[in-house]
Formats: structure tokens, sequence, C-alpha cells
């Protein structure tokens, strides 16, 4: 819940803090969908390679420098790497919850 609110304000921040058009905004806030194609292009190698719990931990992490990197960023270019790996570390985060979640639903 956390994670799908903080992003929706990144374009009126960006906009308000830096000036930027909403467009332009937009169009670094759409680096968050980017980010999630990349997980699922990467999904078949990463999760071997991290299992659950590193998918959780490294989406964590990546999640939560992405949002500290928007709070505390000097310039409007930060958002771009932090939109991305907010997008990728959401998609590994949530992508294994979810498949906890379908799992326990009873038959």
């Amino acid at each position: 819940m956390f994670a799908f609110a903080a992003f929706t304000f990144v374009p009126s921040f960006l906009s308000l803090e830096f000036g930027l058009s909403l467009g332009q905004a937009g169009a670094v806030m759409a680096l968050y969908g980017v980010g999630g194609l990349a997980y699922a292009l990467s999904a078949r190698w990463l999760i071997p390679r991290l299992g659950e719990r590193g998918l959780v931990a490294s989406g964590s992490a990546l999640l939560g420098a992405a949002l500290a990197t928007l709070v505390w960023c000097p310039a409007w270019i930060w958002a771009v790497p932090a939109c991305l790996f907010g997008g990728l570390g959401l998609y590994m985060l949530h992508g294994t919850l979810q498949t906890h979640a379908t799992q326990m639903y009873p038959p």
C-alpha cells in the first residue's frame, strides 16, 4: 500500500520542487513501469539465483533506497534511477508476496 501510494505523488513533487512540466515528470515516473518490465524480463534469471528470501530482501532494499533517493534528491535527474529501481524493487517484492498469497487461499 505504501509503495503504490508514495509513487503516485512523485510527478507532482518533481513538478513543484524542480519545475518540471507534468509531462516531463510523468515521463520520469514511467520508468517505474520500465522497472517492472525489467523484473518480468529478468525473473527467470533472478528467482533461481536469489530465491524467495533474496527477492524480498533485495526488492525491499531497492524500494527503500529509491524512496529515500526521491526524498533527498538534490536534482531531478536523481529521480530517473530512483523510479527505475523502485519499480524493479517493488515487483521483486510484490511478485513473491503475491505467489504466497495465492498459495494460502483454501481450495
